[in-house]
Parts: structure tokens; C-alpha cells; sequence
């Protein structure tokens, strides 16, 4: 999933422990075979192959992960779409000698930005694009789903306490030997490592972190950066980070790039409506602190000095 994944496990068996953390890295790569769209006999590159065509069946996992992104798609107004992917190609954020793509190119692929038209089948289980060249990307919301899975294999065994982290989508169990676990968050204008926050985590919960510093170049002074707005095919302006906590790893992942994208008046305004057991912590593009009503009594944020 383009990315690193770490496991922390606690517990009084360390064979236990270690049969627990193979059997979710498994799991892990398993799911990763089935969404990686470049993967020679994945679900997603199916479905993409078979845009315009016909529809795709898809086994359950994936279909949940379909289905929660167009759920996060139609609350957002758009601002979350799996079908961005037809844009992301145009965009090279790993290459620090990247340009900006052709506009004409940009507004061609831009057509193709429509998560109405995944048309989802929950009786067949299929998947179908409508128009040819369309294209989805699991990126925003995957790795987050596949903490979860990870996190549930691991419960499955004799652990006093797990701490999933999937490249910023952390999901965590138990308590770290009795203590809470410390999630920090990164600060969009520093070097890697150092922190706005740290976060006490106690008991189960998620805790996803979408950032402009993660994958990007500089053009002429302006920050290019991976967190694309679906609406015009540029990066979103308009936060540096966006931090979401709540219940489930995969619906924190899409809603951090939601919120993200719509920033923080619209992005908080949405959670409060439509998915109130989740809090947002969020630096705006100005650098200020934006909080949701629920937050304090959520977490426990130690700022770094």
C-alpha cells in the first residue's frame, strides 16, 4: 500500500504475540493483493479495466471499502472520490523535479471525476464504472481499513494490548502494559519526527493523520502535494494537516481526506452532522488550531514545546 507498516503487540506469550503479529501482516498482505491497482489479478485493477464494460464481482471486503467511500462521497459533496485516481496519475508527488501537469490534460481526466457514476450492486456484489477510462484509487481509504483488519486479527489471539500504525493510520487496543499508548502527530512545517502533539490513547480507538508535507514537490514557491481536491484536480488549499479520531481506522482515513479538502469551517460542520462520534484536530492552511466540540473530551493532546 505504499507504505510502512509497524505492529506493537503486549501480552504475557511472546510465541503468542508472534503468531498474532504473522497472522496480521498475512492478512495485510492479502488485502493489499486484492486493492493495489497495480497488482496483476487485483479486484481494483478489475474493476478498472472494466470501466465502461461491464460490472466486476468483488469479494466482501472490498465491497465494504466501496461502499463506506461512497457513503464518505455523497456526505462529503464530493470532496472525498474514489474516482480521482483518473487525475492522480497525471501528478508525479514522488519526483521533487515534478511540474504541474498539462492543463489540457488535467481538465480531460477531470471529466472522468465522478463517484455517482460507481454504480455498486449490493445484491450481485459487483462493481460497476459507467464510462470508459475511469479509473479508482484506494489509496485515501485502504490502509486505514486494513489497520482495522489487522487490528481484529490480533484480537483474535492473547493480547493484553495492539497498536496497528499503516504509514499515519494508526489503530489501537488495550492499553501499551497498562499504560496509554502515545500516537504523536507530526508537524507540517518541521522535519519528520518532530511533533505538534502527542496524543494518550486509552483503550480502543483510531487515529488517522492526512498531511500536505507526505508526498510532494515545490514549484515556484507553492507546495504541491498528493491530498487532491476532486473538484479541480489540484492539491486542497486550504488545511496542513487534519487529524481524525473515532471508532473505525477505515472511516477515519476517507474522513481525514474529506475534511481535509473541505477544510475547517465546512470539514467540521460535516462531522458534527453526519458522523458525530468522530473528532477533528486540524491546522489550517494558516497555521491555526481548529478543533471539533468533542475533542477535549476524546483525547488527552500533550502539545511539544
Amino acid at each position: 500500500m505504499g507504505t510502512f507498516v509497524t505492529i506493537h503487540v503486549c501480552g504475557e506469550s511472546r510465541l503468542e504475540l508472534e503468531a498474532a503479529i504473522s497472522q496480521a501482516f498475512q492478512e495485510l498482505e492479502r488485502l493489499e493483493a486484492l486493492a493495489h491497482p497495480g497488482r496483476e489479478g487485483s479486484v481494483v485493477r478489475a474493476i478498472n479495466q472494466a470501466a465502461g464494460k461491464h460490472p466486476v464481482a468483488v469479494p466482501e471486503e472490498i465491497f465494504q471499502i466501496l461502499v463506506l467511500s461512497r457513503s464518505v462521497s455523497e456526505r462529503s459533496g464530493g470532496a472525498f472520490d474514489i474516482t480521482v485516481a483518473a487525475v492522480s496519475r497525471l501528478w508525479s508527488f514522488l519526483d521533487p523535479e515534478a511540474r504541474p501537469p498539462d492543463r489540457e490534460l488535467l481538465a480531460q481526466a477531470l471529466d472522468l471525476v465522478d463517484w455517482q457514476s460507481l454504480v455498486l450492486d449490493e445484491t450481485a456484489r459487483t462493481a460497476f464504472l459507467c464510462r470508459p477510462r475511469m479509473e479508482i484509487g484506494l489509496g485515501a481509504v485502504a490502509k486505514g481499513f486494513a489497520a482495522d483488519a489487522a487490528l481484529a486479527v490480533l484480537k483474535g489471539y492473547k493480547i493484553l494490548g495492539a497498536l496497528v500504525d499503516a504509514g499515519g493510520d494508526v489503530a489501537v487496543a488495550g492499553s501499551k502494559n497498562g499504560s496509554p499508548w502515545i500516537v504523536g502527530i507530526q508537524h507540517p512545517r518541521k522535519e519528520r519526527g518532530e511533533l505538534v502533539a502527542r496524543l494518550e490513547i486509552h483503550g480502543d480507538l483510531a487515529v488517522v493523520t492526512s498531511g500536505d508535507y507526505e508526498r510532494g514537490f515545490v514549484r515556484e514557491e507553492i507546495r504541491y502535494h498528493h491530498i487532491l481536491d476532486p473538484r479541480t484536480g489540484e492539491p486542497a488549499r486550504l488545511c496542513q494537516s487534519v487529524t481524525i479520531v473515532g471508532p473505525s481506522c477505515g472511516l477515519a482515513d476517507a474522513l481525514a481526506t474529506a475534511v481535509f479538502v473541505q477544510g475547517p469551517e465546512q470539514g467540521l460542520a460535516m462531522l458534527r452532522k453526519a458522523y458525530p462520534v468522530y473528532d477533528a484536530f486540524i491546522l489550517s492552511a494558516d497555521g491555526l488550531e481548529h478543533k471539533s466540540a468533542g475533542w477535549e473530551r476524546r483525547t488527552d493532546l500533550v502539545r511539544v514545546p
